[in-house]
């Protein structure tokens, strides 16, 4: 189930990031700063979580933490690219 919201949020902030504007206010970057940095906080809640699970299909967990890495790359490759900055979020290894 979080994948699915994940990828709807996701693709919410690509929309936002990739409208066509002239510029982009302060309040504007603030929001969208603080969105993605709930999602990279959302994607560690429940990395470690899924690392506590006792899943009897070890593909599921698989599965998920591949997609959660995938995820992860994503929002982070379009984050440097809109904003040219360093991240501010450390990525669990």
């Amino acid at each position: 189930m979080f994948i699915k919201e994940l990828s709807l949020y996701m693709n919410y902030l690509f929309g936002l990031l990739n409208s066509p504007r002239i510029s982009m206010d302060r309040k504007q970057e603030k929001y969208i700063k603080s969105f993605y940095g709930n999602m990279i906080d959302g994607i560690g809640y429940y990395r470690e979580l899924i690392g506590q699970m006792n899943l009897e299909v070890f593909s599921m967990k698989e599965n998920m933490m591949e997609e959660l890495e995938f995820a992860e790359k994503r929002l982070k490759n379009t984050y440097q690219f809109h904003f040219h900055e360093s991240l501010g979020h450390s990525v669990a290894p």
